[in-house]
């Protein structure tokens, strides 16, 4: 496995594709970036190889450093040294070196793992980063996924959109979702604290001034509706300005924050919690990203609030596991959320929720097919 801006233990590399590996003999190595140097192995033997991120910072030197590693010329070197039969490339930036990996002398095998739809992305998302990292990272990294998508030995789409565009470019193509893993046994039969709850990135872009709005939609008619926001805000201008629209609207009581919360921890809000909510504005991106938090959320039995597109849409409505809304119309998030917080109708979509997630959205079965992939392709590599 290998990364360049993922955690080390993410949640599709770690928890999903290395677990599953692991349990079946394969051995198992993550070469990736963090704030220092580390090299460890996880209590069920996944092997850490942690390179130092270098930060741009002020001096000549040290943005000099930054724009060195941008080359990657450390992390194939360290990845040339494992002479893994298997590279598996979680980031876009990798292309880049993908080819040179394939030509290593024990002659490897390297698979693309797309993670998120990287070109709408980057249409979208662009204002938000500087010059230099549209010029020296963003536009080389997506010419260099164009020009390996042809020789990549397999390819591996989250959802179906990007897997169909791919297997236009290369049959040796997979959808491998990011289904529900979580242990069972952590769904708790607590008392509830919240009655929303989102989970995930904090920015201009996840639409938590959506929740803001339905939240005060909903004081106006006479309830006051609890929400916790799990996650850190990205800027502290994006965070001041949430929290000044809440004052404003003398909601202070009625939302918590309660920061970065470890990986593991985040079930015990999910517990104490009855809806979970995902609003998004409309763009390219999330038409067609499939979203982890709503399996999350489904399995903790949490009927969801979406936005009244894509995937999300698909999941909410054919499965009848909550509603799809307009998020920009507050007075129809409102009604939905007044909804499902009746006792009755909540019982009963939880239970719904929970059945689903069993029947179709839970990890193992995709976990089957990832394994296969990984038998096939080691298998003609013997023959």
């Amino acid at each position: 496995m290998m990364s360049a801006r993922h955690y080390m233990l993410d949640g599709r590399i770690y928890n999903r594709q290395a677990k599953t590996l692991l349990a079946n003999g394969y051995e198992v190595v993550h070469i990736g970036y963090g704030n220092e140097h580390k090299h460890y192995f996880t209590e069920d033997g996944f092997e850490i190889i942690q390179l130092k991120k270098l930060k741009k910072g002020s001096s000549f030197k040290t943005a000099f450093q930054s724009f060195k590693q941008s080359f990657l010329a450390d992390i194939f070197e360290a990845a040339a040294k494992v002479k893994a039969d298997v590279y598996h490339l979680h980031d876009i930036e990798l292309c880049r070196i993908a080819r040179k990996l394939q030509r290593l002398p024990h002659k490897p095998k390297v698979i693309y793992d797309a993670h998120e739809p990287y070109l709408e992305n980057f249409l979208d998302f662009r204002k938000y980063h500087s010059l230099p990292k549209i010029l020296f990272n963003d536009i080389p990294a997506l010419l260099a996924e164009k020009r390996f998508l042809k020789k990549a030995d397999l390819l591996i789409a989250t959802e179906s959109n990007v897997g169909a565009r791919f297997a236009k470019t290369n049959p040796h193509t997979a959808v491998i979702h990011n289904y529900s893993y979580a242990n069972e046994s952590l769904i708790k039969p607590v008392a509830k604290k919240y009655d929303l709850v989102y989970s995930g990135s904090i920015n201009e872009t996840r639409g938590i001034e959506f929740i803001v709005e339905a939240v005060y939609e909903c004081k106006k008619r006479g309830v006051d509706v609890s929400c916790i926001i799990v996650g850190n805000f990205e800027t502290k201008h994006h965070e001041d300005s949430v929290k000044k629209k809440i004052a404003t609207y003398n909601l202070d009581s009625q939302f918590y924050f309660p920061g970065h919360v470890a990986f593991d921890d985040v079930y015990i809000f999910y517990n104490e919690s009855k809806i979970g909510v995902c609003l998004l504005p409309l763009n390219r991106t999330f038409k067609i990203a499939l979203h982890v938090k709503l399996f999350e959320y489904l399995q903790f039995g949490l009927p969801i609030i979406v936005s009244n597109f894509g995937h999300m849409k698909d999941i909410a409505e054919d499965d009848e596991v909550g509603f799809a809304v307009d998020p920009y119309d507050a007075s129809q998030v409102a009604d939905k959320i007044l909804y499902l917080l009746k006792d009755d109708c909540w019982q009963q979509y939880s239970s719904k929720c929970i059945e689903v997630v069993r029947r179709k959205y839970a990890w193992p079965e995709e976990a089957k097919k990832f394994l296969t992939l990984y038998k096939n392709m080691l298998s003609q590599e013997e023959k």
